[in-house]
């Protein structure tokens, strides 16, 4: 188990807790509009929409900010299967994983 520390906990307004077939973690929405992902993603399908560095990185220990979720105004966020999916407070879905053509 990881532990966060108290600058990571300190801005957390929402999380998800998730487990995927293709990996378990939580996602975190900050008090600054900010969303970051930490757990296991896949080498296959990025769970966790993360970029860069930790695009499809097996595990991340410490959370990593999600550039495309963050400064969205997301209020809600659900991982099932091989797909995530957010919602903004305007009702905008945002969508990753893979798609139904087995595409990440």
């Amino acid at each position: 188990m990881i532990k966060l520390t108290g600058a990571e906990l300190h801005d957390v307004r929402a999380f998800k807790v998730f487990g995927a077939d293709c990996g378990k973690g939580t996602f975190m929405i900050t008090t600054e509009d900010e969303v970051f992902g930490i757990g296991r993603n896949s080498q296959k399908i990025n769970i966790l929409g993360l970029t860069g560095r930790y695009y499809r990185c097996d595990a991340v220990n410490r959370p990593v900010r999600v550039d495309k979720l963050s400064k969205k105004s997301i209020r809600e966020i659900r991982v099932g299967g091989t797909l995530g999916a957010a919602l903004d407070v305007d009702g905008k879905l945002y969508w990753w994983g893979q798609d139904l053509a087995n595409k990440d």
